[in-house]
């Protein structure tokens, strides 16, 4: 963990985060799984920074999400991605939400026929 997880929704963040009215040069699609939810709801974002490491600690900016969560940036967004987002430098926008729930799977029973083969 590094000292920029450790950082609380009030402290400030490194001005590499800083947001700015210019698109993002670069920028990453990152996975959020919620790990305070019973539901384990898995959320994703478009973060404009350069770093995929930088990019799971932005997401710590949105409301909700917080250091104990799962974060892994899962690939580089395309420029003509960040342009359809308009996805500013520094910017932390919501790409989607899906909810993945996990089921305990019971092993398979064998059937015999009744005709006992």
């Amino acid at each position: 963990m590094s000292k920029d997880d450790e950082a609380g929704h009030n402290e400030p963040f490194p001005p590499s985060f800083a947001t700015t009215a210019e698109l993002a040069e670069q920028g990453w699609f990152v996975e959020v799984i919620l790990t305070s939810d019973s539901q384990n709801e898995t959320v994703f974002f478009a973060v404009g920074v350069n770093a995929a490491s930088d990019a799971e600690v932005a997401v710590l900016r949105y409301p909700g999400i917080e250091p104990r969560d799962g974060r892994i940036a899962k690939r580089k967004l395309s420029s003509e991605e960040i342009a359809h987002l308009k996805l500013w430098r520094g910017g932390v926008r919501p790409f989607g939400r899906a909810v993945r729930e996990v089921y305990l799977r019971k092993p398979k029973e064998h059937k015999t026929s009744e005709a006992g083969y």
